[in-house]
């Protein structure tokens, strides 16, 4: 006599679920690991909200202007990889600070 333990062994029938091959647990059982909570909260995370900054406040003085690499690079015919690090390597482009 076969064993009913294997859930691929065991036969259906039309309309009906495969029988059940192990028990499952009591009915409050939750799976996987319980939530930690938060020490700060929703209402602490509002109230020191802060508003987001412009991206040219967060440029560094002096950064590299992609944009006109990238022209520089369709200008000198650099479409590998490789063409355009060496081209990058020659060239350096900054971004000019701004006047105050």
């Amino acid at each position: 006599m076969r064993s009913n333990s294997n859930y691929l062994l065991n036969k259906d029938t039309v309309g009906k679920p495969r029988p059940h091959t192990h028990n499952l647990p009591a009915f409050g059982h939750t799976y996987g690991c319980p939530n930690k909570p938060d020490p700060v909260g929703v209402g602490g995370l509002t109230k020191e909200w802060v508003a987001t900054s412009s991206s040219q406040q967060k440029r560094k003085a002096n950064d590299k202007n992609y944009m006109k690499l990238n022209m520089l690079a369709t200008k000198h015919k650099a479409t590998t990889c490789k063409e355009q690090y060496n081209l990058r390597k020659k060239i350096d482009v900054r971004i000019p600070e701004p006047a105050s």
